[in-house]
């Protein structure tokens, strides 16, 4: 009887050896661009998902309407790059991405935004225009409860520091603006700066945010709908081929030529100086 125990209990214990080890579970931290819109002229979008365990997943959206046509993973397992077919007439809405790796799955909301279609909403600039261009951390502190103080940049006597300027200021000024004639306002970059002396925004370091010391993704989109109501244009100056030093890709590429150079070893490692 107590072999008998003991056969069993070396069973169990074995049985409990072998087993085999849990999967790390597949997570989803972040999906840029963060949504899309209804509609679009360009209905093919690539995905870049950032999160835990990419490597060798499948997606595949809960409503089918929305097709993955292919799936790219780098050296990385913290990125993976979806490229998905939205169709024309497909509503606006939350819409379920689901990812599986080795038996665990995650998922995510992806929204697809109703497109304001109003007529002559979307319009170029040209010659016609009149174009003031503003740096808005130099143009007029509307907001002082986001000058961000915390962050050791502020200080309106130092020429390489942050002096304080915001969304909610240049709206102060929609009228001011108006009278003078302008048609049209081109703010240098909005988005989030976060290193030094980059009150400019050309250092971006996240490309999907509007810097906090400026407002929120909120205020900027209240800003373009104030400068309409006063037929004001509103130039979106977006840069492409350069980010931030302080920007999340520097820490963890998402692959070894993401950029050019290294994050220590840069054509322009020292362009504060200049600035």
């Amino acid at each position: 009887m107590q072999y008998t125990k003991f056969s069993l209990s070396c069973f169990i214990l074995l049985f409990g050896i072998i087993q085999p080890a849990a999967q790390p579970a597949v997570r989803i931290s972040k999906i840029e661009p963060p949504n899309w819109w209804a509609g679009m002229q360009w209905s093919e979008v690539q995905l870049m998902v950032y999160g835990e365990q990419l490597d060798g997943i499948t997606a595949s959206f809960t409503d089918e309407r929305i097709r993955v046509r292919a799936v790219h993973t780098l050296a990385s397992p913290h990125y993976a790059f979806i490229d998905i077919s939205i169709p024309a007439d497909l509503p606006a809405g939350e819409y379920t991405l689901t990812l599986s790796r080795n038996g665990t799955e995650t998922t995510a909301t992806f929204p697809i935004l109703a497109r304001d279609t109003t007529p002559g909403r979307h319009q170029g600039f040209d010659s016609r225009d009149v174009v003031y261009l503003i740096t808005p951390d130099r143009f007029a502190n509307g907001n002082i409860a986001n000058d961000r103080q915390e962050l050791g940049d502020f200080d309106p006597t130092d020429p390489n520091k942050r002096h304080g300027g915001d969304l909610q200021g240049i709206m102060d000024h929609l009228d001011f603006l108006s009278d003078l004639g302008v048609t049209a306002l081109w703010l240098n970059p909005v988005l989030e700066n976060n290193g030094p002396v980059s009150y400019h925004g050309y250092a971006a370091t996240d490309l999907y945010r509007i810097d906090p010391r400026f407002g929120a993704n909120a205020d900027y989109r209240k800003l373009v709908e104030e400068a309409h109501k006063r037929g004001l244009k509103v130039i979106f100056d977006h840069v492409n081929n350069h980010i931030g030093i302080n920007h999340a890709w520097l820490s963890d590429l998402p692959a070894a030529d993401w950029i050019n150079g290294t994050p220590t070893q840069h054509k322009n490692e020292k362009h504060y100086l200049l600035s």
